[in-house]
């Protein structure tokens, strides 16, 4: 009466693998047998194992299938043994069809039982079952055994475990609760409650790409336990941008089966109001129910502020280092869109943190990597550490026609760890008296929405000073992408200094007001200039200022764009192909170049 079970067993010891075919053994109804009594497994261990060895070997397997749904597979928990894993396939009567597949990761023992239960499969006289069973013994997996059956008949149910309604289970062990959370600056996590006997999770996700069982996955985590009722898994270094998609698959443990739901997509549009674990500063929280709270129109990391004149971001350059959890050090050459003579390193003589400043001091090229930094034909590969497009002339550089940038100088930006949409900024500075010097307090967009390249979707300087005339304080904007456009710094205010001293000379605090009708610049607390950004034209080359930017703090030297041909003394000329070879041979005999840039603090509000 009992179900009738073919079975091939594979059992490996010590290096030492042995097949045994078992024809026919009644597992099911009123003739079950343990399977010890079929197989004699006192050989088999003497062959492979050490006498000693013998009881880490199970006495004998149960397998029952239910008429009602489901089946159970349990075998003895030895002392020796953590948990087991199982494995199973469904196929029809010729073992040519699949029909359903199990797999459980942790199944651990339970009254001196390894038990796997299914309480949802239907099962069919004639079916044929294909399965694995592995132990984890001191937390090493052991094969134990493979096994093929066929079901000729069922027995009665009593699991109490299988008591609720299929449709109940499946309810309870639905997508619906799961919660996708992505933080800024860094990381993000998956979870979902730990209800209804659910005991464990494991986690497969993809960044950009759709789950494929032949590729390995970006993320994978296994044997999740419940921690403050929710199964979670956290990721705390992946840096997701707006417009990222995360591919996933979720499966649990529970009811004494597995269960994998659906795999799911989710598109990263906003940021929780949550700083990443390694991150040193706060945004303010989104609950602010004070009484001086003005509504704001300001946006972080794509998550709307409730409060106006709110701090979101503080930066008082304290420690002896920068914060890499707020900045991103540029590594590389210069390029679009000034081309500027510098090669950008994080070089600790160039760009430093001391004494609550951040300093850029610009050198010679020759200073960091000998004279023969100019020999011809000589190579300098920023790789892997360049942060530029890889492979590219941002990474690499040649002397060939003209030289390798000659000055090494220090630019960070907060691309990728903060970004806004409307708010005010204030810097507090003291800047270079460098020729041909050109310092960067920009906001750039985050996105390039209106170009391929940064000519087009535009940038706002905060302060702007070029090093020959250090009297005159520029601030505004570039909106249009056109070159001649920038060079003649059409949406730029300027504001002369006081009584000749200079902006060089002492520390100024320098401010800039964004919101979605205009552009305001200020310098010591004092406003010098608005600009109407309605009166922009809204081409696909003009940049309307309605997209997050982030911050870039820098300091340029040369380029083709910033330096008008035709200034006294200029020593190259713009868009010729040994311009840099100019400058530096106008240079290489000078004291050049001597001063720094002085950055006190950098702060945010919402407006």
């Amino acid at each position: 009466m009992g179900d009738v079970i073919l079975l091939v067993i594979n059992l490996t010891a010590f290096g030492q693998e042995k097949n045994y075919l078992w024809d026919k053994t009644v597992v099911g109804g009123k003739n079950a047998k343990p399977a010890a009594e079929c197989m004699p497994w006192k050989k088999v261990l003497l062959n492979i194992m050490e006498p000693s060895s013998a009881k880490s070997v199970f006495e004998s397997v149960q397998l029952a299938v239910f008429k009602q749904k489901g089946f159970q597979l349990s075998l003895p928990a030895e002392h020796d043994v953590k948990s087991m894993t199982f494995k199973g396939n469904l196929y029809n009567e010729n073992g040519t069809l699949p029909i359903d597949m199990w797999t459980a990761d942790d199944v651990r023992p339970q009254n001196g039982r390894l038990i796997y239960t299914n309480c949802v499969s239907n099962i069919e006289i004639g079916n044929v079952f294909e399965f694995e069973v592995n132990l984890i013994k001191f937390d090493q997996a052991q094969r134990y055994m493979t096994g093929t059956f066929v079901v000729f008949d069922y027995i009665s149910d009593t699991r109490a475990e299988c008591r609720l309604s299929v449709a109940t289970q499946r309810k309870q062990l639905g997508p619906d609760a799961v919660k996708v959370d992505v933080f800024f600056p860094s990381g993000f996590q998956v979870s979902i409650p730990a209800e209804n006997n659910i005991t464990s999770l494991n986690f497969t996700g993809n960044l950009n790409r759709e789950l494929n069982n032949f590729e390995s996955n970006t993320w994978t985590a296994y044997d999740i336990r419940p921690k403050n009722g929710q199964l979670t898994f956290e990721d705390n270094t992946s840096n997701l941008r707006i417009g990222d998609v995360i591919y996933h698959r979720i499966t649990v443990t529970a009811f004494g089966h597995r269960k994998q739901y659906p795999d799911r997509v989710h598109t990263v549009t906003s940021y929780v109001n949550k700083v990443g674990h390694s991150s040193s500063w706060q945004a303010p929280p989104t609950n602010d129910t004070s009484a001086e709270c003005k509504p704001s129109i300001t946006a972080v990391n794509g998550v709307q502020q409730k409060c106006a004149e709110r701090l979101i971001f503080d930066e008082q350059f304290l420690g002896n280092r920068i914060d890499t959890s707020k900045w991103t050090l540029q590594e590389r050459f210069g390029g679009q869109p000034n081309f500027e003579f510098v090669t950008y390193l994080s070089h600790q003589d160039v760009i430093y943190v001391n004494r609550g400043h951040l300093s850029i001091e610009p050198k010679r090229m020759t200073d960091i990597y000998g004279d023969n930094i100019f020999d011809p034909k000589f190579t300098l590969n920023l790789q892997p550490d360049c942060t530029g497009k890889l492979e590219t002339s941002d990474c690499i550089r040649t002397n060939a026609v003209d030289i390798i940038p000659p000055i090494a100088s220090g630019q960070i930006t907060t691309k990728g760890y903060f970004s806004f949409l409307y708010g005010s900024v204030q810097i507090r500075a003291k800047l270079p008296d460098i020729p041909w010097s050109s310092v960067q307090f920009f906001l750039e967009p985050s996105e390039n929405v209106y170009g391929k390249h940064n000519f087009s979707p535009g940038q706002m300087r905060v302060a702007f000073v070029t090093g020959l005339d250090t009297c005159t304080l520029f601030g505004g904007i570039i909106s249009k992408g056109d070159i001649s456009f920038r060079s003649q710094r059409i949406h730029m205010c300027q504001k002369s200094c006081s009584n000749n001293q200079k902006w060089s000379s002492n520390y100024h605090t320098y401010g800039l007001k964004w919101t979605p009708n205009s552009i305001s610049l200020s310098v010591d607390g004092e406003q010098y200039c608005e600009i109407n950004l309605n009166l922009l034209p809204p081409t696909m080359d003009t940049a309307t200022f309605n997209q997050p930017f982030h911050l870039t703090i820098g300091l340029g030297i040369g380029g083709h764009i910033e330096f008008d041909d035709g200034l006294p003394d200029k020593p190259w000329t713009n868009l010729d192909a040994k311009s840099m070879l100019q400058f530096w041979r106008d240079i290489k005999e000078k004291p050049y170049p001597r001063g720094k840039l002085e950055v006190d603090y950098i702060k945010v509000f919402t407006v």
